[in-house]
């Protein structure tokens, strides 16, 4: 092989993820640009909450028994955001079957906490708008910010396919209009990207 066609191999990936980026980034911006008419929007950036310290909480933090130390010694750190994920598959092992108890658990410690703010992670299998109402219906009183998927520009997050920024903008649209028809006040949040 020679060192052209072995520069090429190497390049021609970083250009299609590149491609790849921007058609995302451009879908997200043109949802953004359709949900301004979307009633009782509350800018974080003019909150309290603008900059406020942040944690991802694990699976298994989430099941430590000592869960309600962990969230009182966040409080007193200044933490205020507590990210973490709802796994439909987790909840729903069977259509039809939910098994909400641990994250019920989850919520009422939370909620003796009020200064933490929980950022939930929807993300799971097909059906999503159904099971985002589902959450934001059983969580309504306790949820108020919604992330939509996770890291949806890397091929793990879509079953192993290939990354598609129009289904990721489809599922985020889903989802919003979901979530919102079980909850008006609830906020949603772009899915994080993968570095």
């Amino acid at each position: 092989m020679t060192s052209t066609s072995l520069r090429r191999r190497r390049i021609l990936p970083l250009i299609l993820g590149g491609i790849g980026v921007m058609l995302f980034v451009a879908a997200l911006l043109a949802f953004r640009t359709q949900r301004a008419s979307v009633r009782n929007q509350v800018s974080v950036s003019d909150s309290e909450l603008a900059g406020a310290i942040g944690v991802n909480l694990s699976a298994s933090e989430l099941g430590d028994p000592d869960l309600a130390g962990i969230l009182a010694r966040l409080d007193q750190a200044g933490v205020r955001w507590v990210r973490l994920v709802l796994p439909w598959d987790e909840i729903e092992p069977a259509r039809g079957q939910a098994e909400w108890e641990r994250f019920d658990r989850v919520f009422e410690l939370l909620r003796a906490q009020p200064r933490l703010n929980p950022v939930v992670v929807l993300n799971g299998r097909a059906d999503f708008g159904a099971f985002a109402a589902a959450a934001a219906r059983r969580y309504e009183d306790r949820v108020r910010f919604y992330q939509v998927w996770h890291q949806p520009n890397i091929a793990p997050h879509w079953g192993a396919r290939p990354v598609d920024p129009i289904d990721y903008l489809g599922l985020l649209r889903e989802a919003a209009v979901q979530i919102r028809s079980a909850d008006a006040d609830a906020q949603i949040v772009l899915a994080a990207l993968a570095p």
